[in-house]
């Protein structure tokens, strides 16, 4: 059995991950769109996003699956 500061430090690295990788994502769209068309969309909103969305997007996705399975 775990303990509730292993349980909470395992909640946050998976949140952490889920959010690196939406700010990857949302990073390299960024770029992309920046060379072929020569406009910048990247900004501390967008960034600000992917962080909020990263812990939302996984309680989204313990539910779905919760509810597949």
């Amino acid at each position: 059995m775990e303990s509730e500061g292993t349980a909470r430090f395992k909640t946050l690295l998976e949140s952490l991950i889920i959010i690196i990788i939406l700010v990857f994502t949302y990073w390299l769209l960024g770029f992309i769109i920046l060379k072929l068309f020569n406009k910048e969309i990247r900004n501390e909103k967008g960034y600000t996003a992917c962080i909020v969305g990263g812990f939302i997007l996984k309680i989204a996705l313990i539910n779905l699956l919760k509810n597949l399975g």
